[in-house]
């Protein structure tokens, strides 16, 4: 599910939707009490390019 919200162009709501979740709100509260951070954060801070 991680790959396909960092690589992927598809929405978030059709991300969940293909994890089997029927509720986008459902899908961001799961999301964000696993990874600490909505799936538009997580995606967001993902593409963000590191400094070395």
């Amino acid at each position: 599910m991680k790959i396909v919200i960092i690589n992927g162009d598809e929405k978030v709501i059709d991300v969940a939707w293909a994890a089997g979740f029927t509720s986008l709100s459902v899908f961001n509260r799961f999301f964000k009490k696993q990874m600490g951070q909505t799936p538009s954060e997580y995606r967001k801070n993902q593409s963000k390019p590191s400094i070395n």
